[in-house]
């Protein structure tokens, strides 16, 4: 081999050596720990979509990503990247993406080609969005919005329209809604306090079939202890 090639091979070798050694010398501590503290600046938040159900009777929320700078690129937990695209406002706002409702996603943030620790995962944060309560859009809660039964994101548990109705009629009427703020426990609690008349009649037989069947299971221990 000429040896002015093989001179040439070995000096672009040793450039190439010596531009990569000074690359990752100029990713500092300073400079990293100026990142990170960037990066907790970045936040998540989320929107509803749209106040129209969709076909598979869900609701969608967009993902809206703030203090999202050139400096950074984030990964969400599907696998989707997202760079930072020029001529954001300034609070670095941007919609990543749209989600059901009742989902989790995490966001992982990595430092940029633009800073001198590209690819460096800084860290996750993590957005859950709620379900949406169609109930709120009724007419009903017109003016009453305050009513849990009638908040946008209400986590309980409305089993009926007329449930809701039932409640809607004793907020109005002072009673505030007896099974405000109440999960399906409370709700089943309260019916049958109710309808005792029905529950106590029917808690009678169960237990004289209870006690009928230890009973027999006593008397039949007992008999095969004599045989034996």
């Amino acid at each position: 081999m000429n040896k002015k090639i093989v001179f040439k091979l070995l000096i672009g070798f040793l450039c190439f050596f010596i531009v990569t050694k000074v690359d990752a010398a100029t990713c500092s501590t300073n400079e990293l720990n100026t990142l990170k503290q960037l990066a907790t600046n970045i936040n998540f938040s989320y929107d509803l979509y749209s106040e129209e159900e969709t076909p598979d009777h869900r609701y969608y929320f967009n993902i809206k990503v703030t203090n999202f700078t050139d400096k950074f690129y984030i990964k969400d937990s599907n696998g989707f990247e997202f760079q930072y695209v020029s001529g954001l406002n300034q609070n670095g706002e941007r919609i990543l993406r749209q989600v059901m409702e009742n989902t989790k996603m995490k966001f992982t943030i990595y430092t940029s080609i633009s800073t001198s620790c590209p690819d460096t995962q800084i860290l996750t944060k993590e957005v859950e969005t709620p379900y949406f309560n169609h109930y709120s859009l009724r007419e009903e809660c017109i003016g009453i919005e305050g009513f849990s039964l009638c908040q946008r994101y209400y986590g309980g548990y409305i089993p009926s329209d007329e449930y809701f109705l039932e409640q809607i009629n004793l907020y109005k009427n002072g009673g505030a809604g007896n099974n405000e703020g109440k999960g399906i426990i409370g709700i089943v609690t309260d019916f049958i306090m109710e309808h005792l008349i029905i529950a106590i009649p029917i808690a009678i037989v169960v237990l004289i079939a209870v006690v009928i069947v230890i009973v027999k299971v006593v008397i039949n221990r007992k008999k095969i202890k004599i045989k034996i």
